[in-house]
């Protein structure tokens, strides 16, 4: 059976993650974001890095709404099969590292990250559990299973200007989407990879 990210819609998911990811440099370059193999079957979608040390494993999505429709119909709850929830916190205890939650809107660019597991203060944010019937994959159908409703109340909100609107400082080029960007916090400068300035 071939995997969901090949298909026509599971594109636009791994267009959605990287920008997701875009987001997430944007706001912390001292941090490094390891995304997993989207080719396999990886248990987590990325690895957060500092200071080359592994301090948290990473679970992404994104959702078509915006930020007032998440927070009134949806009542600031994330959907996630409880099953992947209990097997994403046993792999962070595991790695002795954090669980991050990284919601994207797209309909407002933006980014919601809340720590689901804290691994230094073993605190576990609200979840719910119930049955409940909902989409089965990126690509469709449905299932009837038991989900977990994470509470995103008091998430971080994260924006981040769309890398397609940057040219690099060095060679003045046209940065492509979600691939070959760097932002330099420090100097407000963009960067291709090849380009980009090493910190003094």
């Amino acid at each position: 059976m071939g995997l969901d990210i090949n298909t026509e819609e599971g594109q636009k998911t791994l267009e959605d993650e990287r920008r997701t990811i875009d987001i997430f440099r944007y706001n912390f370059p001292n941090l490094k974001y390891i995304e997993t193999d989207k080719e396999t079957s990886a248990r987590c979608d990325g690895l957060i890095i500092k200071d080359n040390h592994a301090i948290a494993i990473v679970e992404q999505k994104s959702r078509d709404m915006s930020l007032e429709l998440f927070q009134t119909e949806y009542r600031e709850r994330w959907l996630i099969t409880a099953e992947k929830v209990d097997r994403l916190i046993d792999i962070a205890n595991a790695m002795h590292v954090s669980l991050f939650g990284f919601l994207y809107l797209k309909r407002d660019d933006l980014l919601l990250a809340k720590t689901i597991f804290n691994i230094k203060t073993g605190e576990l944010v609200k979840i719910e559990r119930f049955e409940t019937e909902t989409q089965a994959t990126c690509n469709g159908g449905t299932a009837r299973r038991l989900n977990a409703f994470i509470d995103m109340s008091g998430a971080k909100q994260y924006r981040a200007p769309h890398p397609k609107n940057f040219i690099c400082r060095v060679c003045g080029a046209m940065a492509h989407y979600g691939f070959n960007v760097n932002y330099r916090a420090d100097k407000g400068e963009w960067y291709c990879l090849e380009h980009k300035p090493h910190r003094s």
